[in-house]
């Protein structure tokens, strides 16, 4: 039977942006806690896969908003493993807000096992494919971006050069994955003049890791649109031009006029 783990928290008032609701960032901070909290709950805690010498990273996550929540606001959380691809696995998240029974967020991570010492991936153990046994349900619709015609060939690019902090490091002393997320979502705000655009998914992939110190370069720019959904290509980059990671960002409502598309 399929491993599925539900708990319950509420939002800190620390985690609300200017808008009184919940960063973006933040909501993968509770997918990556859950996902930690989830595989204890299985028997694979962190003190488990130090022994075994094994630790997951994430390769790809996609997430859709729905209901914005605020402060105090109680949350159900339910996350499930959907399968296992060799030496990689889909973990699904779905967040309820817990009053009104209405959906605040589905997500997808794509993650990677590896062995710690070579850091290459490994496979997976018979008793850990047992424990988690996936169900082949996604959260989410697949949707490729990357398929869509480019309709804006001659968009404005925006441009945010960002030197990595040390703050913004995870216990694996990379750049949080949560962290590109903002930088992202701060880059559009910059491309169309107002913090209030409405960001409805994020697809992003993780290519190299990025770490303290590290001079870089956020970009953004208007890519295709379908309906009232405008979806937004980003990338961050090294000074030598290596992309590390790279986002399509979904949008709605905003008129080609606010756009910087160039002549």
């Amino acid at each position: 039977m399929t491993h599925v783990y539900t708990t319950r928290f509420r939002v800190r008032h620390y985690e609300l942006a200017p808008t009184g609701h919940v960063h973006h960032d933040v909501y993968q901070n509770y997918l990556h806690q859950l996902s930690f909290e989830a595989s204890a709950d299985a028997g694979y805690g962190l003190k488990r896969y130090s022994e075994l010498g094994t630790m997951w990273f994430i390769r790809k996550i996609i997430v859709e908003y729905g209901r914005p929540v605020g402060f105090d606001d109680e949350i159900e959380a339910r996350t499930w493993v959907s399968d296992f691809r060799k030496f990689r696995s889909h973990r699904e998240y779905v967040l309820t807000h817990v009053p009104s029974g209405e959906e605040v967020l589905r997500a997808q991570a794509d993650w990677v096992y590896l062995d710690v010492r070579t850091r290459w991936p490994k496979r997976f153990s018979a008793d850990l494919l047992a424990q988690f046994d996936p169900n082949g349900q996604s959260a989410v619709a697949p949707v490729s971006r990357a398929d869509e015609p480019d309709a804006y060939p001659q968009a404005a690019l925006t441009s945010l050069p960002w030197t990595v902090r040390w703050r913004e490091a995870d216990a694996a002393g990379h750049v949080n994955n949560a962290v590109y997320t903002g930088w992202f979502e701060e880059a559009i705000w910059q491309a169309v003049g107002d913090h209030a655009v409405p960001i409805t998914r994020h697809e992003i992939e993780y290519l190299r890791a990025a770490q303290p110190g590290d001079v870089l370069t956020v970009t953004v720019r208007p890519r295709s649109r379908v309906g009232d959904r405008l979806t937004w290509l980003g990338e961050v980059r090294r000074a030598d031009g290596e992309v590390l990671t790279r986002d399509y960002v979904d949008s709605l409502q905003i008129a080609d006029c606010r756009l910087q598309i160039a002549n």
